[in-house]
Formats: C-alpha cells, structure tokens, sequence
C-alpha cells in the first residue's frame, strides 16, 4: 500500500521499480493487455493494445499531485478504472532520479 508522500525510496526499493517490475505490476500488465514503458524519466502505462478511437483531446486528463512515492500502476489503475476505460497513465520519476545520484 502507497506510504506517505514524504517517505523516500531506499536503493533497493529503487532499483525494483527501475528495473524488474513488481508482481503486483506483472499481474496488472497481464491483466489488462496495457503496455508499460519507461523514458525521459516518465513512466507511462498504456495505451490500450485495441484502442481503435482517436486519443482523447485536450481537456480529457486527469492531474492528481502529492502522490506517494511509492504508489505505482498496481495501485493507481483499479482506482481509475472504477471511472471508466484508461487510455493512458502518466508520472514523472524525477524524484527518483536525485535520489539515485546521492
């Protein structure tokens, strides 16, 4: 479960999500079919593989602050699909980022 927005990632927390993906997260890709891909220091889940509509336009997303750290896809999807079908998830990882050069 996501811990509080001021907890920091030790190395090893770090490198899991940098690197092999949780069984949690394998579980959700499994799931749903959804892509999850990581770069320019974003995390991006989605689009849907049979997503046939044009992507939503401007004005169609969501922006959610003050997440925890912690908090990943595993979590985050279920809360949103509660709403309706996902086209994509997106989060910065730059806290991540200067942890790891420390």
């Amino acid at each position: 479960m996501c811990e509080s927005a001021g907890t920091a990632a030790s190395m090893d927390e770090l490198r899991t999500i940098l690197g092999t993906e949780s069984e949690e997260i394998q579980t959700l890709l499994r799931r749903t079919g959804y892509p999850l891909k990581q770069e320019n220091g974003q995390r991006r889940y989605g689009p849907a593989p049979d997503w046939t509509d044009p992507p939503p336009g401007r004005g169609c997303e969501v922006f959610v602050g003050k997440l925890p750290r912690d908090c990943f896809e595993n979590e985050l999807v279920p809360v949103f699909e509660r709403f309706g079908r996902i086209y994509e998830v997106c989060y910065l990882l730059t806290y991540l980022l200067r942890l790891e050069e420390k």
